[in-house]
């Protein structure tokens, strides 16, 4: 049996899948629906059904405002104009503001006051840990990871 070195298999595999590569972490790319019936693109199967069991909870009755995709930037304290600056661009070299997107934040009826902040994970990420932390430091959020 002859050996194959990484980089052959890899295009190997992306030719068997039609050219495409696959997802870093395997997950696939899935569409759901909209509270309207309007199609959206979610990142992960695991992401499309917790947005499907979400929406039925809010159809009970037992969450509301709920939103997909929202995003948080971290102002500094005491300084409305400066901001935590992300890691510079791989493509223009520039910084941008830091910045973590929530898949999922809601209310729950039993404490409306409370915003919950939902993350579907597969893999802790490095980049995850320290936006964990982050929101905990700057929202006094936790992030409630499903």
């Amino acid at each position: 049996m002859a050996r194959v070195t990484a980089a052959a298999f890899r295009s190997i595999v992306a030719r068997a899948n039609g050219g495409v590569k696959p997802s870093k972490y395997r997950n696939k790319k899935t569409i759901g629906f909209d509270k309207d019936g309007t199609v959206v693109k979610l990142d992960s199967k695991r992401e499309a059904k917790r947005w499907a069991q979400l929406q039925l909870m809010e159809r009970r009755g037992e969450i509301i405002e709920l939103q997909r995709q929202v995003s948080y930037t971290f102002r500094l304290p005491g300084e409305p104009d400066r901001f935590l600056m992300g890691p510079p661009s791989k493509k223009t070299g520039r910084r941008t503001k830091h910045r973590y997107v929530a898949d999922f934040v809601y209310r729950e009826v039993a404490n409306p006051e409370t915003w919950v902040v939902e993350d579907v994970k597969g893999v802790r990420t490095d980049r995850y840990r320290c936006n964990w932390g982050l929101m905990d430091l700057f929202y006094n959020i936790q992030i409630r990871e499903t």
